[in-house]
């Protein structure tokens, strides 16, 4: 049959949260969101992705509410049967 077959797009966002700085600092999900990224792209291939760390530069990329709510509407948009979404996050739970 063809389930687990990807015939559409492949989109993917990447979130990563390390506290830098504040209380229950965390160390290694920044890292986990590289590694997992590159994983996926070298064994599956993506099409479209997006990544929000805290380390990062550029404001729209900060994984506050309003980005990672702006990045669960991206991921679905114009979703269709056969298209692979992925969301991958590594921070605290809660």
């Amino acid at each position: 049959g063809s389930i687990g077959r990807i015939t559409g797009k492949r989109r993917a966002l990447f979130i990563g949260i390390n506290y830098t700085g504040q209380q229950g600092e965390l160390r290694g999900c920044i890292n986990d969101v590289r590694n997992i990224k590159r994983s996926i792209m070298l064994n599956f291939g993506l099409d479209e992705f997006r990544v929000l760390t805290d380390d990062q530069k550029e404001s729209s990329s900060i994984p506050t509410r309003a980005n990672i709510l702006a990045g669960f509407r991206w991921l679905r948009a114009g979703a269709k049967a056969g298209d692979s979404l992925i969301l991958h996050y590594s921070g605290h739970g809660g």
